[in-house]
């Protein structure tokens, strides 16, 4: 499952525009980032993992090992240091999946939820939830300000399938409020941000942002990958690293001693999910035994050999 990677670091020379217009919009395209080959390889791979997809996309992809090699590629981590510094390291990635199948939309808003190791009260942070197991909290922009997200483009984004909007120098207003944003989306313009295939959308999450239904035929499929300058986001709260494992086939999670053993797919699942599984079946087992040994005990009390 290894995705082959051709290219080395983007140049700090084409990468000096891009980090200007992140300075002062709150994002950048960066074209071509990857090649189209590689593009349609990393989501070949993709549909072959037989992800279990929400009707937006898949959360906490960085554990899948293409996914996560794409995430350390030297062009995209390469990119996220310049931006964040050379510290920067991936810590959640999310397909966007929109197609006329699964068609949805974005409301304005600013991305202020991140996963964290453990809830523990501090200033500013919260309300908290839980999502597919990891604790989320709302963040300050304190911490905000040291992520960025870069969003790889599996197909064309074009006007007609829901592309991404984005108000311009937004990013540097702080937290705002659902009134706030409404009032800046009537008095402030929107720019649709069309990117061709293997191209990326270098984001600040602060930066107010939407995307509508797609209007046409064409998937719009996008790997949102976010990087954080540090785990240590706000002492004494600590980033969660968005990893789970995959069943790299279709089959489905251990459900018996049998799969266990002898299915190597199920190997892959949670340890922690198995252990309680085999658990659970291991008690199950000795329950039945032990009413076996009873039962043959009592019809031997009962009809003695002579």
């Amino acid at each position: 499952m290894d995705l082959v990677i051709a290219h080395d670091r983007v140049s700090e020379k084409t990468l000096v525009e891009p980090c200007a217009q992140m300075k002062r919009n709150g994002y950048a395209i960066i074209p071509e980032v990857l090649n189209c080959t590689e593009a349609e390889e990393l989501l070949s791979k993709l549909e072959a993992s037989q992800l279990q997809r929400s009707r937006a996309g898949v959360r906490h992809l960085l554990g899948h090992p293409v996914v996560s090699a794409v995430a350390n590629d030297p062009r995209l981590l390469g990119l996220a240091q310049e931006i964040l510094g050379d510290q920067a390291f991936p810590f959640r990635a999310t397909l966007f999946d929109k197609s006329p199948d699964a068609n949805w939309l974005i409301t304005w808003h600013q991305d202020t939820a991140l996963p964290l190791r453990e809830k523990v009260d501090a200033a500013g942070w919260g309300p908290w939830s839980v999502k597919e197991g990891v604790i989320y909290a709302h963040a300050p922009a304190a911490a905000l300000e040291r992520v960025v997200a870069l969003r790889l483009h599996l197909d064309d984004s074009t006007a007609a399938n829901g592309p991404l909007r984005i108000i311009p120098e937004t990013h540097c207003r702080g937290v705002l409020s659902d009134s706030a944003v409404e009032t800046i989306v009537a008095q402030e313009p929107g720019v649709t941000c069309m990117v061709e295939k293997g191209g990326i959308i270098a984001m600040k999450p602060l930066a107010i942002h939407a995307s509508s239904k797609s209007q046409a035929e064409i998937p719009r499929r996008v790997l949102h990958i976010e990087y954080a300058t540090n785990t240590a986001v706000s002492a004494p709260l600590q980033l969660a690293n968005c990893l789970r494992s995959f069943r790299l086939n279709p089959l489905a999670p251990c459900t018996s001693v049998y799969q266990f053993l002898f299915m190597p797919s199920c190997s892959v699942a949670p340890f922690a999910l198995q252990f309680r599984q085999l658990s659970s079946i291991l008690r199950v087992l000795i329950k039945i035994l032990t009413g076996m040994v009873w039962s043959i005990a009592a019809q031997g009390v009962r009809h003695p050999v002579v």
